[in-house]
């Protein structure tokens, strides 16, 4: 990351939020927080929000406790949500989550970052899903150039 100030208090917040309850959406034009990302949540799992495999990565990422670096993310998909929201339902000593038309186990060691170097991707977020994430900007600055 760059050395200055916004840069610094993104990753602060980025760690932070993932956390926490909320999910980081990370605007991203220059790919070089998720550079940082993949360094910093080691064994992390990255995948194109188009891929056909995210689903089932998905899956196998909150079964497991992995963290998932979610790329090129144009808007929240439906079925993201309930992982959004954390609708955990108990089922005896375990918790499950739907994840499109399957339940998984959650293990608490899930993390799932949404980054997208599509600027506009975090001003047309639905309030919906707008409330779900924090909302990271590493757009570029004057003083990140210096």
């Amino acid at each position: 990351l760059s050395a200055d100030r916004l840069s610094q208090e993104n990753a602060v917040m980025i760690k932070y939020s993932a956390e926490g309850e909320k999910v980081p959406f990370i605007v991203d034009p220059n790919s070089q927080a998720v550079s940082w990302l993949q360094k910093y949540a080691e064994n992390a799992e990255t995948v194109l929000a188009q891929d056909a495999k995210l689903v089932s990565q998905l899956e196998l990422s909150v079964r497991f406790g992995k963290t998932i670096i979610i790329q090129e993310v144009d808007g929240i998909d439906n079925f993201l949500f309930p992982l959004l929201r954390r609708d955990l339902i108990r089922q005896g000593p375990r918790q499950v989550v739907q994840i499109g038309d399957k339940m998984c186990d959650f293990n608490e060691g899930f993390k799932m970052y949404l980054c997208t170097r599509n600027s506009n991707a975090i001003e047309s977020l639905p309030p919906n899903a707008a409330c779900l994430v924090t909302r990271v900007s590493f757009s570029v600055t004057r003083a990140g150039l210096e």
